[in-house]
């Protein structure tokens, strides 16, 4: 139970409209929240919340976000992008998965992998990996020849 002081937490919409914000804090404090949301979510619960996230086009703006020009956004987006993705968190996520690639984010993964920040590639690299299990995910980055900058990360300094 809530104490009496305890403000109640932000609904899906209201952290998309965090993230939606032009204000760099407000974003990153939205996609925080957004991935705490998500951790806690397990199954219908986590289908549900995907779904959500879904309908209120936030594929869409998580997908603008990986080129955000603060590095602190680029990562969260991903890490939020990679469990939105992940069957393990969505039964459903072929879904968000669909949107993704109807949003063009293949060619902006693509892009992002070939940032200077460890943690942006871990958490692209991650988010690849949830995407690869979809066959048309596989094919359109080999079509954007992410195998090769795979294999260099392979033998990247920090890991």
């Amino acid at each position: 139970m809530a104490e009496p002081d305890e403000e109640p937490p932000l609904t899906v919409a209201e952290i998309m409209g965090l993230i939606r914000s032009d204000d760099k804090d407000d974003r990153l404090d939205g996609l925080i929240e957004l991935s705490e949301v998500i951790d806690g979510a397990f199954g219908e619960d986590a289908a549900l919340l995907g779904e959500e996230v879904r309908e209120l086009e936030g594929v869409m703006v998580l997908a603008w976000l990986i080129n955000d020009p603060e590095v602190e956004v680029q990562q969260q987006a991903l890490l939020v992008l990679g469990n939105l993705c992940s069957d393990a968190c969505d039964p459903n996520s072929y879904l968000t998965k669909q949107q993704l690639l109807l949003a063009g984010a293949d060619r902006t993964i693509t892009m992002v992998l070939q940032s200077e920040d460890a943690n942006v590639l871990l958490y692209a690299c991650g988010c690849i990996q949830n995407l690869c299990v979809d066959d048309e995910w596989a094919q359109a980055l080999v079509e954007n020849h992410v195998e090769g900058r795979l294999a260099e990360l392979l033998v990247h300094e920090n890991y």
